[in-house]
């Protein structure tokens, strides 16, 4: 199933008062005051995609202005929603942000059988080698 397929699966079960929440939150123009934001550039990695997403570019850009000093992971596709569709490049990012960040050495866990997983991919050797280099 992609992630498109998957999440209007999950709007469609959403109770129509839950749906209209997450609606008027999406939609709501409130800027958040980033400087309320206690955390220093260096801890904040902003996750993107190359083959668009429902934000505008011009929000985005942004927000690596605000944080410049952040690490950026970018992935090739996922779109709005890269959790789901490339959910196994984003835990890679996200363990190398929290090892990085906060010193945890987390197990990497894969979905392919064990004696698979022992040797990470081609793929994944790439995003540490990028990461790491920054």
């Amino acid at each position: 199933m992609f992630a498109t397929e998957y999440q209007v699966n999950q709007v469609d079960s959403l109770p129509q008062r839950q749906l209209a929440s997450r609606l008027a939150l999406l939609c709501h123009n409130k800027i958040i005051d980033h400087a309320s934001i206690e955390i220093p550039d260096e801890k904040i990695t902003i996750m993107d995609t190359m083959d668009g997403s429902i934000y505008p570019r011009k929000m985005i850009d942004r927000l690596h202005e605000i944080y410049p000093r952040s690490r950026h992971a970018i992935l090739k596709t996922g779109g709005t929603a890269p959790y789901l569709s490339r959910s196994d490049e984003v835990n890679i990012y996200l363990l190398v942000h929290l090892r990085n960040v906060c010193g945890l050495n987390l197990p990497v866990y894969s979905d392919q059988p064990e004696e698979e997983s022992q040797t990470p991919s081609v793929e994944q050797e790439q995003v540490l080698v990028s990461w790491n280099q920054e």
